[in-house]
Parts: structure tokens; sequence; C-alpha cells
């Protein structure tokens, strides 16, 4: 009789615990639990990794008094992460733990606050605002505030900052040091030290906004500076050969202007800027004259594309198509620069470094086929004639036949004309 109770024991424990993981959808990533405890009884628990399916079996025992106890199993988080619970409806809840009571599920909230949890849903952990961070070179920290600033405190609060900085650095989290903010305000003011701090908070959720907000950036350096920056054609290209005949740089590279479409639709949009705004957009080619918009312009320039849309609609914009034009179709490769390794030691033959300081580009034709785009009448003068002596004929009764004969009476009535005036 105790091991028939024993063995239905065990298999109703199983039975729930299965009934639960195929209608209950647990899905707990890295759950911390070496075991599940109920007094005397102990529950084997099996660890998973992360976003795996976790499951529990358990050993149903007798306690000392020979009564069964009722099956528990605690589900906690490692340090820093949060316990998610989430339900079909799609309602979530963060809690400290959970725990299987008999055939109830609780949720505890706080040391004093337990809630009943429904029969189906998902459990996860998920990192807190002070778990471990690596960023992207590898590098693993505490966590997110600690990255620049190693004196940095995280709050696991969220009605807190997440991060409390030291003296010297500030941010959400704490990553730029404030005699950097410091210099910046000497500069530029700080008007524009605090747009340069939103940006750089939002680049690292968004890094394409700092590639779109660079060019503003730039602008706030001199043109002196700005050169200083880039090469003389000279300096970046080598050699240029076509059809595997070289070509004199000198002579190829000069700086040609060839009426576009898109040259026309930018034109008018930095005309409507420079009207707003007092500058133009960095960000596109504008007048040698004009002055480039700061960061303190970027407001004026959002709102201007904002409540005018794009310039192709413009009423004072005229740009019309281009009457001709011809499309190449073009490939490019690339390749390393070609040197030898040998088999049998570790030694190369040739230039490697070119690799990593030069480069050479080929563009070849992939077919001589070519997309020729030309402005053509709609009408040509031949089907205009023609379609007028149609009409004329089908409306009128004109042909070649009445063109004789009106011919014919001018020259009997003008005969007439001319013998009366005789007599």
């Amino acid at each position: 009789f105790l091991q028939l109770r024993l063995f239905s024991l065990h298999f109703i424990m199983v039975s729930m615990c299965s009934m639960l993981l195929i209608h209950g959808l647990m899905i707990c990533s890295a759950i911390a639990i070496d075991e599940c405890i109920n007094h005397q009884q102990v529950a084997q628990a099996t660890q998973l990794q992360v976003n795996q399916t976790y499951s529990c079996k358990y050993s149903a025992m007798l306690s000392e008094d020979g009564l069964s106890a009722d099956p528990l199993c605690d589900f906690r988080c490692p340090a820093h992460y949060q316990l998610i619970s989430t339900a079909l409806l799609g309602s979530s809840i963060t809690l400290q733990s959970v725990s299987l009571e008999s055939s109830a599920w609780k949720g505890t909230i706080s040391s004093s606050s337990v809630v009943d949890l429904p029969s189906s849903m998902q459990l996860q952990c998920q990192a807190g605002r002070c778990a471990p961070y690596k960023d992207s070179t590898g590098s693993t920290f505490d966590n997110r505030c600690n990255v620049a600033d190693l004196g940095a405190v995280c709050n696991e609060n969220t009605a807190q900052p997440q991060c409390s900085c030291s003296e010297e650095f500030t941010g959400p989290t704490c990553s730029i040091r404030n005699s950097t903010i410091k210099l910046i305000e000497e500069k530029f003011g700080p008007e524009i030290a605090k747009k340069l701090l939103e940006i750089v908070n939002l680049s690292k959720g968004s890094p394409s906004a700092l590639i779109d907000l660079l060019p503003m950036i730039n602008a706030l350096r001199t043109q002196e500076e700005k050169k200083s920056w880039g090469w003389k054609a000279g300096e970046l290209v080598e050699s240029i050969s076509y059809e595997l005949k070289g070509m004199d740089t000198k002579a190829t590279l000069t700086e040609s202007f060839f009426d576009s479409l898109g040259g026309c639709l930018s034109a008018c949009y930095q005309d409507k800027i420079m009207v707003e705004c007092g500058c133009m957009d960095p960000r596109y080619r504008g007048s040698s004259t004009a002055q480039p918009c700061s960061m303190a312009a970027y407001e004026c320039i959002a709102r201007v594309s904002v409540e005018h849309g794009d310039p192709s609609m413009w009423p004072t914009c005229t740009c019309p198509q281009a009457c001709y034009q011809e499309v190449y179709t073009l490939s490019a490769t690339q390749a390393d620069l070609p040197f030898i390794v040998p088999d049998c030691h570790n030694e190369t033959y040739g230039c490697p470094e070119l690799n990593y300081q030069r480069a050479q580009i080929t563009i070849f034709m992939s077919r001589k086929e070519t997309s020729v785009y030309a402005e053509v009448y709609k009408t040509s003068r031949t089907t205009v004639v023609s379609q007028l002596g149609a009409q004329l004929g089908l409306v009128g009764g004109i042909s070649i036949f009445f063109a004789i004969e009106l011919a014919q009476l001018t020259w009997i009535m003008m005969r007439g004309l001319y013998e009366i005036a005789q007599a």
C-alpha cells in the first residue's frame, strides 16, 4: 500500500509538472536553481542555458511522520536579473520569485507582497539595470555605469537615475568627463554643448543618428581645420589607367559640374534653408559664400523639412527632367593585393602592408548594353500634318479633288471678271 501510494504521488507530480510545461509555456532563462525544497520533500531541478526550456522533475518523498508533503518549486533569477512573468493576454509583472504551491502559482513582489499568478504564463529572466555589461571590444564591466567611471554607483530602482556618477563624470551612464563639457562650453557656448551631449547620448542607442549629424558637428570647425582633415588628389590617387593604358592623373582629376535633377532639387532646398535659417545645411553642397549651419540651427532645419516636405513638390522649385541620360551597368570587385605566403615557415614574400595602406579599385562593364533615357517629341511634324489633313477631310470634306475643283472654279471666275473688264 505504501509503495502504491508513493507511485501514485510520483505520477501525479510528474503529470502536473508536464501539464504546466505544456500549457504554461514556461521559458525561464538562466534560472539559478539547484534544488526545489519544501520541508522534507526534495524536487530535482534541471538548469538549462539561456533561452531554453526549464524542466522540473519531482522526486516524491515521505516526511518523517509518514505524511506526504506538498510540491513546491521556487524560481529565482541570478543577481542583477529581473524575473518577468507574462500572461497569455500580454500583461507583464516584475517579481522577485515564483513558486508552485500545490496546484497554484504564487508570485513574490516584495518581502510582504504575494500575488496569485495565472496557470498559463511565461517566465523569463531579463538583465537588470545593474547586470554585467560587455562592450563592443569584448571587455566586461560590473555594470554599464562603470565603463568609463569606475567610481559610479548603479541603481536598480527604476524610480531613480540608473547611474550616480562621481565628481569627474556626467551623463546617463557616466561616460562623459565634466572637463570635456567645460571645454566645449568655453569654445562653442552652453547651448551647443548641451545639444552635443544630447547627440552623444542618442548615438549610444542609434548610431545612425550620429552619422546624420556629423556634418553639423564638423560645421563648427573652421574651413582651414576641415581642409587639414582631407587629402589632395595627388596624395590620395597614385595612378589611373583606362583600358590597361596609363592616364595623366593631374589632367584627369579635374572638378567638373553637370546639370542634374538631384542638384537642382538640392539647390532649391538650400535656398529655402538659407531664407528660413540664415545658413545652409552642411549635409549637402552649398554656396562657398554661405555660412554652413551649426548645431544651433538644427531645430530650424528639421522644422523646414517637416513644414515644406520634399522639394520636388514645391511650386517654386522648377527642375525639369534631363533631356538625355545614358546609364552604364557597372560592377565592382574587392580582393587583397597579391602576396605569397610559403607553406613551410612563417614568412611572407611580397608587401602585405599594402592591404592596409592602399586600395586598388577596378571598375568594368558587365555588359555593353546601356539604358538610355531621352526626351522625345510625343507627336512628330509628319504625324501632325497627316492628322490635320485627315481631320479636315473628315469634317469639311476637303480632299484632293475638292482642291482641283476649287482651283478650276477660281480660274473660271477670274477669267470671267477679266473679260467683263475688257468689254
